[in-house]
């Protein structure tokens, strides 16, 4: 995919221009730092870094174990049993098969 600009006339596509992108934003965010003077070891060390860091991260099971854990994995598996192993049997046989329990399971709309 070519684009537009002296990237792409060069023959970069966009998502290699996005890479080199984030690695010199790196490197300028780690100048900067460095330029007032900010230990990201003694940050990342220090008690209260490592404090807020284990709340956000309790917060963050705590919402995923009440509300996300039950959805997510049913979602999980709907995809891995009827979406996954379908293709899977299907480039394996040539053939696509929908299983009994979707094909069933089917809301029919206007009256059929």
């Amino acid at each position: 995919m070519k684009i537009n600009t002296a990237a792409g006339e060069r023959g970069y596509t966009s998502s290699q221009g996005g890479f080199l992108r984030l690695i010199l934003i790196i490197i300028i965010l780690l100048l900067i730092v460095s330029y007032f003077g900010i230990n990201l070891r003694e940050l990342a060390n220090s008690p209260t870094t490592q404090d807020n860091a284990n709340f956000v991260w309790n917060g963050i099971m705590v919402v995923w174990n009440n509300y996300l854990k039950v959805p997510a994995t049913a979602l999980w598996n709907f995809f891995i049993n009827f979406v996954w192993n379908v293709a899977i049997e299907s480039l394996k046989n040539g053939s696509i098969h929908i299983p009994s329990a979707v094909s069933s399971s089917t809301p029919i709309f206007g009256g059929q």
